[in-house]
C-alpha cells in the first residue's frame, strides 16, 4: 500500500475543489494541502507513517479553517482504506511559508497493516 498516494488521494476527494499535492508547486495557487512522509516506524506487521499536512492559505483563518477540514478528513481515513487502522494528530500548529504565505500544519501518524 502506498500510504501517501492514498492520503492524497483521500484529502483531494474529501476536500472539494482544493487542490492537493505530495509535492510544493512552482506555483502556489491558494488554497492548497500538501501532504509529506516525514517518517515514522513500524514491523513486520504495521507501518506507522509520520505525515505532514500542510493547509495552505492567503489568511491565518483560511489556512486554519482548511486545516481543520484536512483533518477531518484523515480521521476518516480508517473508514475509507481498508488496510489503515488508526490516525493519530501529534500536532496542529500555524508557521509562514518564507514566501509570506500562511500555513496551518498538521503532524499525523497512521497505522496500517502491512
Amino acid at each position: 500500500m502506498d500510504i501517501l498516494k492514498a492520503t492524497v488521494s483521500h484529502l483531494a476527494a474529501s476536500l472539494d475543489g482544493v487542490r492537493v499535492s505530495s509535492e510544493v508547486p512552482e506555483k502556489l495557487t491558494l488554497p492548497l494541502v500538501t501532504v509529506l512522509r516525514t517518517g515514522g516506524g513500524g514491523d513486520m506487521f504495521v507501518d506507522r507513517p509520520r505525515m505532514l499536512v500542510h493547509a495552505w492559505g492567503k489568511t491565518e483563518a483560511q489556512a486554519l479553517a482548511l486545516a481543520r477540514m484536512a483533518e477531518d478528513a484523515m480521521f476518516s481515513l480508517p473508514a475509507a482504506e481498508a488496510n489503515v487502522a488508526d490516525v493519530t494528530q501529534d500536532s496542529l500548529y500555524s508557521n509562514v511559508h518564507p514566501d509570506g504565505t500562511r500555513r496551518w500544519s498538521g503532524a499525523y501518524v497512521i497505522t496500517t497493516n502491512r
